[in-house]
């Protein structure tokens, strides 16, 4: 009898607990909820690694860093939805709502680029990046947010949709074009006050996303490239291209010196 009452205890207590695979299922949507903004730079950078390879060396990798960029994006598109207050809170604040453009960058160069119809995807790119850099924008204009580096993922992200685009509508299609003008106008007004304030300052953009200082000169000079790749002549004439071509690549080298400067003397 006495050897008996332990075992009924424990019956009783495994009876009491929880079954395993609910707690587990609970556990991970708590965790998918808690998904940090952070894991859109991985999603970018598994969809820049998928394009190098798809440019240099098309393997079966391709769809691979493709699809592991895919999936990680709608991770972090299925967290927000699960706790739909998370993106009004982002929304809110420029610092944390700026790592939405590099989730918009993921869609554009993975599922748009290498997983979706061309068409489509260039389309549904243009039409994500305008709706993440109005909403930012207008938060940055409510909280007197002067740019700074981490604007460059959300105001240029519309050199993505250049780059998505142009291969197959064609460079002079008015997507790829008006993002290419776009990509540009936001360069020349957002890239010399954020030099500026960077090298005056120290205590401006103290952190790691003082490295994407270069970002809008490089990413104009690599949209440019890609609408160059495909037509001959995209502006007026070749004396323009060249012209044009030469001063981004000009201008993302020199933004490149800024950028060491800048984390050199952080």
């Amino acid at each position: 009898m006495a050897a008996e009452a332990p075992a009924a205890a424990d019956a009783t207590r495994d009876a009491e607990q929880p079954p395993a695979t609910g707690s587990s299922g609970t556990a991970a949507l708590e965790a998918l909820k808690d998904l940090p903004p952070g894991i859109n730079g991985v999603a970018l950078g598994c969809a820049a690694f998928a394009n190098l390879l798809h440019v240099l060396y098309p393997n079966p990798v391709v769809v691979v860093a493709a699809s592991m960029s895919a999936t990680l994006w709608l991770l972090f598109l299925a967290s927000r939805l699960a706790a739909p207050h998370r993106i009004l809170e982002e929304a809110a604040k420029p610092r944390a709502f700026f790592t939405y453009g590099a989730w918009e960058m993921a869609f554009a160069f993975s599922w748009a680029r290498l997983l979706l119809p061309c068409e489509f995807g260039a389309y549904a790119a243009g039409l994500l990046q305008l709706i993440v850099m109005i909403v930012f924008l207008k938060t940055c204009w409510k909280e007197g947010a002067a740019p700074e580096p981490y604007w460059n993922p959300v105001c240029m992200s519309c050199a993505a949709t250049t780059i998505v685009a142009a291969p197959c509508l064609g460079a002079r299609h008015w997507l790829p074009m008006g993002s290419f003008a776009l990509a540009l106008l936001i360069c020349v007004i957002i890239a010399p006050p954020e030099a500026y304030a960077v090298l005056r300052d120290v205590k401006v953009s103290p952190h790691a996303d003082v490295a994407l200082l270069a970002a809008p000169c490089s990413i104009s000079a690599a949209a440019f490239a890609a609408m160059k790749a495909s037509r001959e002549i995209v502006l007026w004439t070749p004396a323009w291209d060249a012209w044009v071509g030469g001063v981004l690549a000009g201008l993302a080298t020199l933004y490149a010196f800024f950028t060491v400067c800048a984390v050199g003397r952080r």
